[in-house]
């Protein structure tokens, strides 16, 4: 193209030498034919030149096209841009959902161990409020056992200290039988002289035996009184320890009845002793009587030794009595504390169940939003499979695309030079418009100075003259239209490029946002916040892609108007060029 402008230029100005030869020529007023040889060389040059215009158009057209091919890999490579961004995106997206995925396997499984071991915790705080529940309910029936065996045996005790009264008053009675018999007795030796000495022996035998049935029944009262006692504390004691003591207070009953019958031996031997007193009184045989009276003193002395053994086992009773008495206090206050341990444990494990129930359901819930990521994440490996295909597709037109769009920016640069030229041919106009005014005052005073013959060719004079006129304005004007063009054209290649780094921004915007966010939320709230930044930077994407095929329909617009204005420049040069030859031809002729 640029060998041929030069070549037209040449022709150009040849055929203004051409031109100037010609009319130096004509004011000479040389043979006519002298003057058919620069118009047959003028008619040559005009030939040189159309053909010139229509290789020019030819290769415009292949320009065209080339133009064309560039902006479709332009497009080619934005979009294998838009792609590599989708696909970086997508790839980033997929690495954190699979960070959250795994994350979300960690916690399920660490709340799977936790409910399990809260399980465990659960049933075996449950089995321990049964065991006790079960103990509570035990202790509770055999306190109420204790108290109605207790209720009986009180209701026997005092039925038992009525019978023991009730013979100790029969005693007391007997002694005083006695004391009076004596008394009978005692008449009937002063009456008889002749066994005195011998009543007052029996005297002295039947006094010693009255005082010692009146010690023996003393100790009756002293043992009723112990027992008595005893069945009191034993009562006090089995009211506060029916608990834990039960074998306890079985074995002091034992005992209890064992005293009981003790006492009981001793009234029977009482018993006997006053029927063997009545025997003595009824025989007078003084040597039994003295012998049996010193088995019932050594009896006696035997019995008392065995009662106060049974004193001091009585008293080694009580001791171990009040040391289970201290025993069993603890033992309820250890009851209670572990009672009260277990109603706190067993209020903290109600709550741990109502907060390991929600928090399954929580599981659950998230369980189920992590398939649904799951599904969303397999749709996302498919279309960054398919994003794959379509960037290895992009891929292998990119470096055509890059050659393509460094043609466009030569284009670019060669409009430029094309508008200069343009200019310079206006230059040029003006100044062929600068020779027509001359030409034109000379054909006014040609007019002046003429005839009618001139009439006719400086009216064609004046229509060429206003053609020019008219030519350079039209040439103005499309001069304007295109710089026009080609400032809308360097806009839009300039908003192209700006909307390209934003959306480039935009993508490692995201992807730093991502990973930080990703690494410093929780399961649900790192999902929420991927999903958020996905669907804005989705939306910033469409949105841009909207600008840039709105940018790119204002920039196939431009392109159409630079094409029209160009195609009607070339014209009107042209025409241009057809008015100057012919004005050369008609100033020839």
């Amino acid at each position: 193209i640029g060998r041929l402008k030069e070549e037209i230029d040449r022709l150009q100005e040849a055929l203004e030498a051409a031109q100037a030869a010609h009319n130096e020529e004509a004011e000479e007023g040389g043979k006519l034919e002298e003057h058919e040889e620069p118009a047959e060389s003028i008619a040559s040059y005009q030939l040189a030149i159309q053909e010139l215009d229509a290789n020019c158009r030819e290769l415009q057209r292949k320009l065209k096209e080339a133009e064309d091919n560039v902006e479709q890999l332009r497009g080619e490579a934005r979009g294998s841009e838009e792609l590599q961004a989708k696909l970086d995106a997508e790839e980033e997206k997929q690495r954190g959902l699979r960070e959250v995925i795994a994350e979300l396997e960690d916690k399920t499984r660490e709340l799977e161990g936790a409910r399990d071991e809260l399980q465990a915790a659960k049933d075996q705080s449950e089995g321990e409020r049964l065991q006790a529940a079960n103990k509570l309910s035990t202790c509770e029936e055999r306190i109420s056992e204790l108290e109605a065996e207790l209720h009986c045996r009180e209701e026997t005790t005092q039925v038992k200290e009525a019978q023991l009264k009730s013979k100790l008053e029969e005693s007391r009675e007997k002694i005083s039988n006695l004391t009076s018999e004596l008394q009978s007795l005692k008449e009937e030796l002063e009456n008889g002289s002749a066994s005195e000495q011998l009543r007052e022996e029996e005297e002295d035998l039947f006094a010693s035996q009255l005082l010692s049935c009146e010690q023996l029944a003393d100790v009756c009262d002293e043992a009723l009184e112990k027992v008595c006692c005893a069945a009191s504390e034993m009562k006090a004691q089995v009211s506060t320890r029916v608990i834990s003591l039960q074998g306890e207070i079985d074995k002091h009953l034992m005992q209890a009845e064992e005293h009981f019958k003790v006492v009981s031996e001793k009234e029977r031997l009482i018993s006997e002793l006053e029927e063997e007193i009545g025997k003595l009184r009824e025989d007078n045989a003084s040597q039994e009587l003295r012998a049996e009276l010193e088995e019932c003193k050594a009896e006696l002395a035997e019995k008392q030794r065995q009662l106060a053994q049974l004193e001091e086992e009585e008293e080694e009773k009580r001791r171990a009595n009040e040391e289970a008495m201290q025993e069993l206090r603890s033992r309820e206050e250890e009851l209670l504390r572990k009672y009260e341990e277990l109603a706190t444990r067993h209020e903290e494990v109600s709550s741990t169940s109502a907060r390991l129930s929600a928090e399954v359901e929580e599981l659950r819930e998230r369980r189920e939003g992590s398939e649904e990521l799951q599904q969303e994440m397999d749709a996302c490996r498919r279309n960054i499979s398919e994003l794959q295909e379509e960037l290895n597709a992009a891929r292998e037109t990119q470096q055509e695309a890059i050659s393509k769009v460094e043609a466009l920016t030569s284009d670019k640069a060669a409009l430029e030079a094309k508008l200069q030229k343009y200019e310079d041919q206006l230059i040029k106009q003006g100044e062929r418009l600068a020779t027509l005014q001359l030409v034109e005052e000379e054909l006014q005073e040609a007019r002046r100075a003429g005839g009618s013959e001139s009439g006719g060719r400086l009216k064609e004079l004046e229509e060429l003259l206003a053609g020019e006129k008219s030519a350079k304005l039209r040439a103005q004007e499309e001069k304007q239209a295109v710089m026009e063009t080609l400032q809308n054209f360097t806009e839009s290649l300039r908003n192209k490029e700006e909307i390209i780094q934003e959306l480039k921004k935009g993508m490692e915007q995201m992807g730093k946002e991502t990973a930080p966010a990703a690494e410093g939320m929780g399961n649900d709230e790192r999902v929420a916040e991927l999903e958020a930044k996905l669907k804005k930077v989705m939306v910033d994407a469409k949105k841009v892609v909207e600008k840039y095929k709105a940018q790119e329909e204002e920039l196939k617009k431009h392109k159409d108007q630079l094409e029209q204005a160009n195609s009607a420049l070339q014209e009107e040069l042209d025409k241009v060029k057809g008015g100057a030859g012919a004005g050369a031809g008609a100033g020839a002729g």
